[in-house]
């Protein structure tokens, strides 16, 4: 039957491989957004919509900084950039105005001219002062900069479509247009921007890797032709390749140095190669069922799951190891009556152990799902291997018991024993429980997003470098307006000037960009039509037309610009990414220093809510890091039933108390130590109390001769374990060295106070 189910299992591994290597051909799809391992807001899937639609919009742009003494030169060379770029096909041009696209809109506000007003010129005539209005146009008409002519005049005499465009709105910063080119000067020094949008997702590896190249050899090859040439450049592309690359360069050399570890180990140990061979197996198909039933699951992965993934390699040979160590029991026997011996001990450590992994799949956290799956599934795979093949492949005879590994362990059995079942374990668990709950006390969580994952210093010089010669602050925070269609959505808008206004004018704000600043609700459009007409034309008009010598004729009769007109126009391309559909409209905000105070001003206005992406997402994750605590508390009652069906209720207090203590523990010598917590952390306690909960079995279940070589079993899994999650501590992304950190530390002490379970017997008879 064995030998039957055996070949069953080399046909479905061999059905998985066969998978993998068809999803090769195409090349495997990681995704490398941070985002994709963080949870959504499903409670609100407009609010949803507009973190995915405005993290695209802003994630897809990419700005370059030409810049040099010779101004000339610094022109040439930012347009010879640009053209290179968008002929290469990986980027699409940004929205910074040129001449171009400033006709464009010259033309496009011209066709509406009756219905614009400035707000300085608005604000004029409400207060019944058309003289201001008057005067100032009568300043700029013999100004010697502004060159004007007798058919623009007839047309607008008092000048109001000059003040409304001069009067757009504008980001923050020292950038000026220079001859259709934005530029800024800074000792000495010209920079002209370059604006790029992305062809593709910046979160696609190989829409990464094609920018990435493509600005590196435009840039090299501006700098050969010019070597005083000064280059910046800023995007998320450049960070997410930056992090994508690192995180398969870890994945490569943390995978490496595990399997590298796992082999010298179970070299050292067993001196022979049988044990390696048996173990490299177990793992290779561990982790290729896993690759491959979480391809076919979820159709791409993530790369934080590939890196925690190599991680697997450690987990999988731990029932490998435990009948690998058999062969040093004085017991001895076959292959398969070792493997009888220690069975109860494998079904019931893979039980507990996947409780763990399915306390993560089913964590709200899609990233830590990818991990559960891919681990649990390679973890059932590699049992399956020790279960089946093993016992028909392993011709080793029991190895004597004089091995320096055994007569380790048998030295040091009596001595933990000891500790485990004297009158001084009490007093040591009492200090241990004091000195988890004082670190406990101690501990203080940092939910922030922007601490799980590290920006490359390059990258992130250049961007401060960037953002100071700019003088201008990203737009990262934005108010969402919801209403029932585009109009009402402009005059809600309209209705939050004054309260934005009052931000600006106490230094709260640097400045915010709105549509409706761009096209004016048709209700405001008709206000100024009538401002117009009925106060400024009404009381000036004719003595205006006279003074510049015009004639009685009236100007020609305008329509209003209405919305659909300005978007379909192509003259403002930006108001794409403001507006995400009919009545959802987003104003961007600047330099937003006061976010409470702006949630609170805002509070009686429905529709406009406030989005802080990195505090929304934070928050989430503060609340997510909680829920892992029932996590943990659904683990425990999970496992509570099945180890009291197999020791009692007495027993499984005894079995449960090393995984508990080194649960407690672990959070307590990180917070000692000032370490932050996090919801990754947290996610890592599930583990530890599941692989502490394995290693507690295999002591138990084990007769008194025998725990010598379940203790060297335990060591061995402890040790690989270590060089699989352990490595992880020294990953440049910090949430995976904090995982990595609290591996680390967790199993260790899952291993030392092991032993403890030692006191718990089984009720049922071993087979």
């Amino acid at each position: 039957m064995k030998r039957s189910l055996a070949f069953i299992w080399i046909a479905v591994v061999l059905l998985a491989a066969g998978y993998l290597g068809f999803r090769l051909q195409d090349g495997l799809n990681f995704r490398s957004d941070l985002l994709a391992l963080l949870p959504r807001e499903d409670h609100d899937p407009e609010l949803q919509l507009t973190h995915e639609m405005m993290t695209e919009a802003l994630s897809r742009r990419v700005l370059l900084m030409v810049g040099d003494a010779d101004k000339a030169m610094a022109r040439r060379e930012a347009d010879r950039i640009e053209q290179a770029l968008l002929a290469g096909g990986a980027f699409l041009p940004g929205t910074a105005a040129g001449s171009e696209a400033l006709r464009a809109i010259g033309e496009l506000y011209a066709a509406h001219r009756g219905h614009l007003l400035a707000a300085e010129d608005r604000q004029a005539l409400l207060r019944g002062e058309p003289d201001r209005v008057a005067a100032r146009a009568m300043a700029q008409v013999f100004s010697p900069v502004m060159p004007l002519n007798a058919a623009w005049l007839r047309q607008d005499p008092f000048l109001l479509l000059p003040a409304f465009i001069a009067d757009l709105p504008r980001p923050s910063g020292r950038a000026l247009p220079d001859a259709g080119r934005l530029a800024v000067v800074d000792n000495g020094i010209t920079w002209f921007l370059v604006d790029l949008r992305l062809n593709g997702s910046p979160t696609d590896l190989d829409v990464q890797s094609r920018a990435v190249n493509s600005v590196a050899a435009a840039l090299a090859a501006a700098q050969r032709q010019q070597p005083s040439l000064h280059t910046l450049r800023l995007g998320t592309v450049f960070f997410a390749e930056a992090g994508a690359r690192s995180g398969l360069r870890e994945a490569s050399w943390l995978g490496s140095l595990s399997l590298i570890g796992t082999a010298v180990l179970l070299l050292v140990v067993f001196r022979n190669a049988r044990p390696l061979l048996q173990n490299m197996l177990t793992a290779a198909v561990g982790v290729l069922v896993g690759l491959a039933a979480s391809l076919w699951l979820f159709g791409d992965l993530h790369i934080g799951t590939l890196l925690f993934g190599t991680s697997l390699i450690g987990v999988v040979v731990d029932y490998s190891l435990h009948y690998s160590a058999t062969a040093f029991d004085p017991a001895g026997g076959t292959p398969a009556e070792r493997l009888r011996r220690i069975g109860p001990a494998l079904w019931l450590g893979l039980g507990t152990t996947l409780i763990g992994y399915i306390a993560l799949a089913i964590a709200p956290l899609p990233g830590l799902r990818q991990i559960a799956v891919f681990s649990g599934i390679g973890l059932i795979a590699a049992f399956l291997c020790v279960v089946l093949w093993l016992p028909l492949l392993d011709r080793q005879q029991a190895q004597p018991a004089e091995g320096w590994a055994f007569r380790l362990a048998t030295q040091h059995w009596p001595r933990l024993a000891g500790l485990a079942n004297s009158r001084r374990r009490f007093p040591a668990l009492i200090i241990l429980a004091l000195l988890a709950g004082y670190g406990l006390l101690t501990l203080h969580p940092n939910d922030d997003v922007r601490r799980l994952q590290s920006l490359a210093p390059d990258l992130l010089q250049q961007q401060q470098q960037a953002q100071a010669l700019l003088g201008g602050v990203t737009e990262t925070q934005f108010l969402l307006i919801r209403a029932g269609d585009d109009e009402a959505a402009l005059q809600r808008q309209e209705s939050l000037r004054p309260l934005l206004d009052k931000l600006l004018g106490d230094g709260s704000l640097l400045g915010y960009l709105m549509p409706a600043g761009f096209v004016p609700s048709l209700a405001r459009q008709a206000e100024n039509a009538e401002l117009i007409e009925k106060v400024l034309e009404s009381a000036h008009g004719e003595s205006q037309r006279t003074q510049l010598g015009l004639g009685a004729e009236l100007p020609a009769a305008t329509a209003p610009l209405t919305w659909n007109t300005a978007r379909q126009s192509g003259a403002l391309p930006f108001l794409e990414a403001m507006a995400l559909w009919p009545g959802g409209h987003v104003v961007l905000l600047q330099g937003l220093r006061d976010p409470a105070a702006l949630r609170q001003a805002i509070s009686g206005n429905n529709g406009v809510t406030l989005i802080d992406p990195a505090a929304d997402v934070s928050q989430l994750l503060g609340r997510y890091r909680e829920r892992v605590q029932w996590l943990l508390g659904l683990s425990c009652l999970l496992l509570l039933p099945v180890l009291a069906w197999r020791y009692g209720w007495q027993g499984a207090i005894w079995m449960a108390l090393p995984p508990a203590l080194a649960m407690a523990l672990t959070p307590a010598l990180l917070a000692l130590l000032g370490f932050a917590f996090t919801v990754f952390h947290a996610m890592a306690l599930v583990l530890i109390l599941s692989i502490g909960i394995d290693y507690a079995i295999f002591f138990a279940e084990s007769e008194p001769a025998e725990r010598p070589v379940a203790l060297l079993g335990t060591v061995l899994a402890t040790l690989t374990t270590q060089l699989a999650f352990g490595l992880l501590a020294f990953s440049s992304a910090p949430a995976v060295a904090g995982f990595g950190l609290t591996m680390l530390i967790g199993i260790t002490a899952a291993c030392l106070l092991a032993p403890l379970a030692g006191k718990a017997r089984p009720g049922r008879r071993r087979p």
